[in-house]
């Protein structure tokens, strides 16, 4: 080989004595790192895929900002301790047959009522007493009984107060565990589908840009799939009004207790459409 053009893995020179591997390399490197660019700015929405005959997928959002018309708020009974289960479940019924006719004063109808929760179980003495040696164990310490019940409480809108007159009105005739409060909106089905065209009509428009710059043609929808979610404005944890099962009592009145505001609800349909396309 002559010399100036001796070459070893791609490190020759030419005859005007420039080095022709290096810039081989920097084009490479270029379009690599433009893949990359595109591929991270494409992932959350897009999906081209050419190995099935040609298809588009992108993923269209539908979000409608509501306001909660009604709540649900878990209610329970806990009896503490009864010498029987018998006496367990007739305390904790006593008290419950008392919350239902407060419902009733407040015009929260049966249906809007329901059981969730019942459980009775014994007590048991504390097993620190117990002596293994002797293959004791633990004896029974009495009884305890608690049922849950579900209020759906509706027209929230026209009575800021409502959930707050349920809840004190319960904890008065007995009830001394509050579970979650949940703000909802009664209309759901109709606010879903009105979310859901407008994840269709964003999902067209991005399908739309992103075929004029792939080149291609839409020939149709291929398949889609949705998935919903709602994002209430506020929920609000356990908490405990009444007589707490540690004995402490907590003061019940209206002005005692915060007002529950429900915020906003936001609809929110994310469909994932795949497009055939045609190149």
């Amino acid at each position: 080989m002559e010399a100036g053009e001796k070459s070893c893995c791609g490190e020759g020179t030419s005859g005007r004595g420039g080095r022709h591997g290096t810039p081989a390399v920097k084009i490479v490197g270029l379009l690599v790192l433009g893949a990359v660019l595109v591929v991270g700015f494409l992932k959350d929405t897009t999906i081209f895929n050419n190995t099935t005959g040609g298809t588009i997928q992108v993923v269209g959002q539908g979000k409608i900002p509501i306001q909660p018309d009604a709540a649900l708020i878990n209610l329970g009974v806990l009896t503490i301790k009864a010498d029987t289960p018998e006496a367990a479940i007739a305390q904790t019924s006593e008290k419950l047959s008392k919350v239902a006719a407060a419902m009733d004063t407040l015009n929260i109808p049966a249906e809007n009522r329901r059981i969730t929760g019942y459980a009775v179980s014994p007590r048991y003495k504390d097993s620190m007493n117990v002596d293994p040696t002797q293959n004791e164990a633990p004896s029974i310490d009495g009884y305890t009984c608690s049922q849950q019940i579900t209020v759906r409480v509706p027209n929230i809108a026209n009575d800021p107060e409502a959930v707050n007159k349920v809840i004190v009105a319960a904890a008065k005739e007995g009830v001394n565990q509050v579970g979650e409060v949940r703000f909802i909106a009664t209309n759901m089905e109709s606010v879903k589908q009105e979310a859901r065209l407008l994840a269709l009509a964003d999902a067209k428009e991005k399908v739309k840009k992103m075929a004029s710059v792939a080149g291609v043609e839409l020939e149709g929808i291929s398949y889609w799939s949705e998935s919903f979610r709602s994002q209430p404005g506020e929920t609000y944890p356990d908490s405990y009004y009444g007589t707490t099962p540690q004995g402490a009592t907590v003061p019940i009145s209206p002005s005692s207790v915060v007002v529950l505001q429900p915020g906003q609800l936001d609809v929110v349909v994310d469909l994932a459409v795949t497009y055939y396309v045609d190149k």
